[in-house]
């Protein structure tokens, strides 16, 4: 949980015409509690904490929600009134990555990919490749490659995770079958051993 900023300009102003301070404290992520306090000079016992100001709770406490993601917090505390922002919003959840090419081989399916053009305001911090038969491996970079059953075709989709969750779904890659290399047969190494050594009359 990184620290929480404040914007301490009020807009609406207190007793006398002097703007109260309001302390708030708390984390980034959803699940943290924000607290507020009055600032030096200041005293009250409740206030009420509003998202996009729609009124959530009155309390000096409030539990970040998954609803509070991209959107405003502020606090608003009784006797007097100032209103407070909370500058800071919880990041929304990343755009979905771009398959960019496909392969497959023995027992594995290989993904090529470039990252979502939307982070959601987050930082991304995981991939992960999925099959369609729910089979799939993380990592942080492109490619990546996940285990397959050979002779059976599948179809592979990305995601991309910051700290609000992950991603949804990407459009889904070219379908690709896992199989074991033909091997080579002896007359066509034969031929070609022979087409190495040989030169032109």
């Amino acid at each position: 949980m990184g620290a929480l900023k404040i914007n301490s300009v009020v807009t609406k102003a207190g007793a006398g015409g002097v703007a109260p301070q309001v302390v708030v404290s708390g984390g980034n992520s959803v699940g943290s509690v924000l607290t507020a306090a009055p600032g030096e000079g200041w005293a009250w016992t409740v206030g009420t904490w509003k998202r996009d100001g729609i009124a959530l709770v009155t309390n000096l406490q409030y539990t970040r929600a998954k609803a509070d993601i991209g959107k405003r917090l502020t606090f608003i505390p009784e006797n007097p009134t100032p209103l407070l922002k909370v500058d800071d919003t919880v990041p929304g959840i990343p755009g979905s990555p771009t398959i960019t090419a496909v392969t497959a081989g023995d027992g594995f399916v290989q993904v090529t990919f470039a990252a979502p053009a939307d982070d959601g305001g987050g930082n991304i911090s995981l991939y992960r490749l999925q099959l369609d038969n729910g089979a799939f491996t993380e990592g942080m970079q492109s490619p990546l490659k996940v285990a397959a059953q050979n002779g059976i075709k599948r179809t592979p989709v990305m995601f991309a995770k910051n700290e609000s969750g992950w991603s949804l779904s990407s459009v889904p890659g070219a379908s690709v079958t896992p199989s074991v290399p033909a091997p080579q047969s002896k007359s066509s190494a034969a031929v070609g051993a022979s087409a190495v050594g040989s030169s032109p009359l």
